[in-house]
């Protein structure tokens, strides 16, 4: 009797949709990619990482006197800390990112289904989701990817289940854990507004007094959290002034090779080096319109299509080969799928804000900026294509 709640909580209330068939389906896959990964690579302390483990140290020993740029990533240095304090630490962090990788793709199979017609369509999201290998790759890194990928996630079905106390509780708790994992976080927390906003049927007329206050809040968060991760990143205008595209793409020797990868030409008026952070940000952007809209595009084209200039040529094809058809079933999926207006609008948002972050900071060299938006960019494909699928059945 135990056995039975306990499988009836786990397919019905925790994953409605997930069927002992389709579980085995997703588990199979997810421990193939997974161990094959592990397997070729093992597991990888990069440079941040080591960073991650020093500031996790310095912030529990000196306190909130060295927070600083550490605040953005508060929540994985609390992880790391703790998780730490009993070895091995390193092992345990990899465990808990492959388990809530494990949760999100559950959560991701889950969901679909709740928008599909179809089973099989979630079955496809959430196979798509594991056989995108970049994202499934991070779950063996020392690195905040993996968990704001699967927590972004987890929010998002968080979020679409019935709401209760509970439900509530946890899914803004992990919202605000989620939030302050990495700065792009503060993505996941602008466009989660747009699900407050038609939660509370704001835009209906016994709301619109409270409209314009909330547009208002929300514009001045935006621009304070936009103030706050320029003003903790001290070395961002020293890289918009070498103009370069991408971080990382000068220890590959790629901005020699890839003159593109370099915006030259330019006079470049450099703002007084007494300036803070922020005021030499605003600065530089007046003086020099021409060449951050000129970045600006750059970024925006190589976060958008994912392929890079020093990949291999068969690389960047299979990219393009794949994400492509991605991008188009899911802007199909997205016009004619019946979503609803919330989880169309805050998809649309997290990927729009993740673009112009991008655009206004810099692309990573292996574009890793792009991965928490493709679950969703995955799940409207699915949807795009039941929606095709129907309709051609329909036309035949």
């Amino acid at each position: 009797m135990r056995r039975l709640k306990l499988s009836q909580w786990f397919f019905e209330d925790l994953f409605p949709g997930l069927t002992y068939k389709y579980l085995g389906l997703i588990s199979l896959v997810f421990l193939l990619v997974n161990l094959g990964l592990y397997d070729h690579w093992g597991i990888k302390v990069m440079d941040d990482g080591h960073r991650y483990l020093i500031w996790s140290q310095e912030l529990f020993d000196q306190g909130l006197s060295v927070l600083g740029r550490k605040l953005w990533y508060i929540s994985y240095l609390a992880t790391v800390y703790l998780l730490f304090q009993v070895p091995p630490g390193l092992e345990l962090l990899i465990i808990l990112q492959l388990i809530l990788s494990y949760i999100a793709c559950l959560s991701l199979f889950s969901l679909t289904c709740r928008l599909a017609a179809y089973p099989i369509t979630g079955l496809m999201a959430s196979i798509g989701y594991l056989l995108w290998i970049e994202i499934s790759s991070w779950n063996f890194y020392l690195q905040t990817e993996s968990l704001f990928i699967s927590l972004s996630v987890i929010s998002l079905y968080l979020f679409t289940r019935k709401w209760n106390k509970i439900t509530t509780v946890v899914f803004l708790l992990v919202l605000a854990f989620t939030v302050f994992l990495r700065p792009n976080g503060i993505v996941l927390g602008l466009a989660s507004l747009s699900l407050v906003y038609f939660r509370f049927d704001l835009h209906q007329p016994r709301f619109r007094q409270w409209k314009l206050l909330f547009f208002a809040l929300a514009f001045i968060i935006s621009l304070f959290a936009v103030f706050l991760v320029i003003q903790s990143t001290p070395g961002a205008v020293d890289f918009y002034s070498r103009g370069e595209i991408v971080r990382g793409a000068d220890h590959l020797n790629a901005t020699h090779n890839h003159p593109w990868l370099v915006v030259s030409g330019h006079t470049i008026k450099h703002p007084p080096t007494d300036l803070g952070p922020f005021p030499r940000f605003i600065s530089f952007v007046c003086h020099n319109p021409l060449l951050m809209a000129e970045m600006f595009v750059k970024k925006s084209i190589l976060f958008v299509i994912h392929a890079k200039p020093y990949y291999s040529w068969s690389h960047n094809l299979f990219i393009l080969v794949t994400l492509i058809p991605i991008y188009l079933s899911a802007i199909y999926g997205w016009i004619s799928s019946r979503l609803k207006v919330e989880i169309k609008y805050f998809i649309l948002l997290f990927y729009l804000l993740s673009l112009l972050l991008t655009g206004l900071t810099f692309e990573t060299w292996d574009g890793r900026f792009l991965l928490p938006t493709l679950p969703m960019i995955i799940l409207l494909s699915g949807l795009g294509v039941e929606r095709w699928w129907k309709h051609r059945q329909k036309v035949c």
